[in-house]
């Protein structure tokens, strides 16, 4: 017994039994602490460490999170292990945002009546509210976007975008909200086509769009909440004008994007006039804010009052090229309020085949007009239709041209909010070495080195103490 308790009570055992007692405790504190973690939502404990962020979540779809007042699920109806894994993170990091968006994941094989109970197919993910009785079906094949020229020519399969945050936002504001809007867009004067990333766009907002020729139609609709005017490259009859001025002076919203050729189109430019917005002659240069080689390629002051154009970083650029110019004028009525939120520099000019003349102009604008107390009515004008060619939209991904065109499309229409998110890039980026001379040698040679150089110091000192 005694041989026992001087085992036990030298300094050595102590040591011992201060270590075992103090490792006992460091464990238990790490598994509390997983144990605490492992409840915690996936956005705290998930970095989303992809190059484009296909993870995170915006400040959009935040909004629309954070202001939810209606239960809403998220029903994915696929089989165990046929899901992206991808979409899987982004739904936990979605759902984990709000107490009010329950996911669930059902197997139609384990489950053979889900698709009868939701209406559904295969792949799909159901959104649906108790509340409102509405439900939007996603199909999963379309938040992951392929390059459908490449398969074709090659036969490959190649991911171009991720689109879930915007499809699944979409939905969810849908199935809440119980108003619906609808945009009717112009034909019959030459207009140019709205292009898909637009019309894509306008359906995440939740608005329809629907053709309108003014030709065959006694009025515009009554049920019209904006008339879009694409870039028109012929004159409106007088008849067209008298429909469109009654329209506004009713209450209307009528959102016009001018052409980017030389054309003659007085009456559509007599109601410009008619609400204080009076187009100029010429192209507009700018030489203080341009793009490239050509002072055409104009980059606008975006304006930080008006609200198309607040929410928009001032580091961000919108791009339209071959644009028109618009200038200030007194308004027909004094009820018409006309503010601009686009504009060249001071140093802008307006340049025709017989000179140029300098200023500010105008490349953006809003003419508000109170009806009565509880109406309004509002004439939106772009001076440039390129604002929202596929052409610059795609080949530019960082201007922030589809944001201000949908801004300005839902400016005027209070219960409706800016939800549509773009797509994500899934395309590659790499990494590219401006010097790969320097950098390899420091990389292959020096470092290493260095460090072994500095390991020889740290030892032979050792060594000699």
């Amino acid at each position: 017994m005694k041989k026992i308790k001087e085992m036990f009570g030298n300094n050595q055992s102590k040591n011992g039994s201060y270590t075992v007692v103090t490792s006992a405790i460091v464990i238990a504190i790490v598994v509390f602490l997983n144990l605490v973690v492992s409840k915690l939502p996936t956005n705290l404990t998930q970095i989303d460490m992809s190059n484009t962020k296909i993870y995170s979540i915006g400040d959009v779809s935040k909004g629309v999170l954070d202001g939810l007042n209606k239960d809403v699920v998220i029903t994915v109806v696929a089989q165990d292990g046929n899901i992206d894994s991808r979409i899987e993170q982004f739904l936990e990091n979605y759902s984990s945002l709000s107490s009010k968006i329950k996911l669930e994941y059902i197997d139609p094989v384990l489950h053979p009546t889900a698709l009868s109970e939701y209406d559904t197919t295969e792949n799909t993910i159901v959104v649906s509210c108790e509340d409102t009785g509405k439900s939007r079906i996603v199909n999963i094949s379309d938040m992951i976007q392929y390059d459908e020229t490449y398969y074709y020519y090659y036969g490959q399969t190649v991911e171009t975008a991720f689109d879930g945050e915007g499809q699944i936002t979409s939905a969810i504001d849908y199935v809440v909200n119980e108003n619906s809007k609808k945009v009717y867009v112009l034909e019959g004067h030459n207009e140019a086509d709205l292009s898909d990333s637009v019309i894509d766009l306008i359906d995440k907002a939740n608005m329809t769009t629907e053709d309108l020729n003014l030709m065959t139609s006694e009025s515009i609709p009554d049920d019209c909440s904006v008339l879009i005017v694409n870039a028109p490259t012929k004159d409106f009859a007088d008849d067209e004008k008298e429909k469109v001025l009654t329209y506004l002076q009713n209450g209307g919203n009528v959102f016009i994007l001018q052409s980017d050729e030389e054309v003659d189109t007085p009456n559509i430019d007599s109601i410009l006039v008619e609400y204080g917005l009076t187009p100029v002659d010429g192209y507009i240069a700018d030489l203080d804010r341009y793009y490239g080689t050509s002072q055409y390629n104009i980059l606008p002051v975006l304006s930080s009052s008006n609200e198309i154009t607040s929410s928009i970083d001032s580091r961000s650029y919108v791009l339209v090229i071959n644009s028109k110019g618009l200038e200030k004028t007194e308004p027909a009525r004094d009820t018409i309020t006309v503010s601009s939120f686009m504009e060249t520099s001071s140093n802008g000019y307006a340049v025709t085949n017989s000179g140029k003349s300098q200023g500010t102009y105008i490349l953006g604008a809003t003419a508000t007009e109170t009806i009565s107390d509880d109406v309004t009515s509002q004439l939106t004008v772009i001076s440039s239709g390129s604002i929202i060619n596929e052409q610059i939209t795609s080949a530019f991904t960082n201007v922030e041209n589809l944001t201000v065109f949908m801004n300005a499309l839902i400016n005027p229409l209070d219960d409706v909010e800016n939800i549509s998110i773009e797509a994500k890039s899934l395309e590659l980026q790499y990494n590219t070495i401006v010097n790969a001379g320097m950098y390899s040698s420091l990389f292959i040679f020096i470092i290493p080195i260095g460090a072994v150089i500095l390991g020889l110091f740290i030892w032979i000192r050792r060594k000699r103490a």
